[in-house]
């Protein structure tokens, strides 16, 4: 199987979609499929026209073409090189390779382009985003703009079942819907004990201190505010460290209000409790904070299938997470983890409080989780549930042609 992959977001840029696609591009090109990426190459303002050319890179081993956006005042160009340059060349590339399926990714960026492509090969779009969910509430018009920029799709894939029953309520078909998890690499996340001490030692946390690892952007639909809040309540807990991500002073005007909330939140913490903000943490990285941690928590409001929570439940660490979106999915509660309401400090403080005054039932949990990865969330098994859409979305181009729209 032949396919191409268009993300705009992708690596290096940091979260839950670039991950996702490259890793399921590696698993793919694994398993004997002809896989190639096409992205945005990154570029500073003012660069000379002259070096703002595509250009063709491997990443482990990956082929990738990056293309370039020019920089125009309010993005006014933008529009006419996705079509004209972005989609140029996708489908010179899909006509020179002979390319089974056209796979897109982000829900604002890549339909330009998919509609462009549109006729060529087979089309499957994997509808990721949690601002979907909100777009889909918002009227008659927007909804009938959302069914147009997926429309093109031959098959859709959503993370989680939420996400999917959103799809169709839009009026796309059943029969052209599938929900496939996202994946995790259960090697890349996995214990290492070793590694716990190294790490806790260079955050200068010590053997008798709980750790909570909360990897989330502090933005509203992450929930960051009530779990300040939950700790907020935590009077009588002593040696507990909290390491937090996603502080870095690189949020947008619209979250810096946000951020303020659980700053001030954060500032009125018992004593006995210590944060540790670690600021936006490379991917890379990620795998020493999850075995630094005794426990993760996940207090979103919406979500579709966690990679952060993925990554937790890999490297045998419980996660306590929200019961919205796909998080129930992942998560069989008081087994692998605990499952409380979104929204709700005190429920959260009462998850907390059983992690930290359960030690032997946290670490079965978390051995509970890591077997629940392996065998549910790996991405061999998620790599090849796509490659079965793949198969179908081909057939049904050669059988019917582009889908109508």
């Amino acid at each position: 199987m032949r396919c191409l992959i268009f993300a705009e977001d992708y690596l290096p840029n940091i979260g839950g979609i670039a991950s996702h696609v490259h890793k399921l591009a590696l698993s793919l090109q694994r398993t004997g499929n002809d896989v190639h990426v096409m992205t945005v190459r990154k570029l500073p303002r003012g660069r000379n026209l002259r070096v703002c050319r595509s250009r063709e890179i491997e990443r482990d081993g990956l082929p990738i073409t990056e293309i370039p956006v020019i920089y125009s005042p309010r993005n006014i160009l933008l529009p006419f090189q996705k079509q004209f340059i972005f989609a140029k060349q996708a489908r010179n590339y899909i006509k020179n390779n002979k390319v089974d399926v056209f796979h897109w990714h982000n829900i604002y960026f890549d339909p330009d382009v998919a509609r462009k492509v549109n006729g060529t090969t087979g089309m499957v779009f994997t509808n990721h985003s949690s601002q979907f969910l909100a777009a889909a509430t918002q009227g008659d018009a927007e909804r009938s703009h959302l069914f147009h920029t997926l429309n093109y799709a031959h098959q859709i894939i959503a993370p989680s079942e939420q996400l999917l029953e959103s799809t169709f309520d839009l009026g796309y078909p059943r029969n052209r819907g599938s929900y496939i998890p996202n994946g995790v690499d259960t090697d890349q996340f996995s214990p290492n004990e070793n590694v716990r001490q190294t790490t806790r030692r260079q955050l200068n946390i010590q053997p008798h201190e709980t750790v909570i690892l909360c990897a989330r952007r502090i933005v509203e639909k992450c929930g960051i505010v009530y779990f300040a809040k939950a700790l907020r309540r935590l009077q009588n807990v002593q040696n507990l460290v909290v390491l937090l991500t996603g502080f870095s002073g690189r949020l947008t005007w619209r979250d810096h209000e946000y951020e303020s909330l659980v700053l001030e939140e954060l500032e009125h913490l018992p004593s006995g409790i210590r944060v540790v903000k670690l600021g936006h943490v490379p991917s890379d990285d990620m795998p020493s904070y999850y075995r630094a941690a005794d426990f993760c928590v996940l207090p979103s409001l919406v979500e579709a299938t966690s990679i952060a929570g993925l990554e937790s439940m890999a490297s045998g660490v419980p996660l306590i997470g929200t019961n919205v979106g796909g998080i129930p999915a992942i998560i069989q509660n008081d087994f692998d983890g605990l499952l409380v309401s979104a929204k709700d400090p005190h429920a959260l403080e009462q998850a907390i409080r059983v992690m930290i005054d359960a030690p032997e039932k946290r670490r079965a949990m978390g051995d509970r989780a890591r077997e629940a990865a392996i065998s549910r969330f790996s991405w061999d098994i998620i790599s090849r549930k796509t490659a079965e859409i793949y198969e179908r979305a081909s057939e049904e181009f050669k059988k019917s042609g582009p889908v109508k729209v």
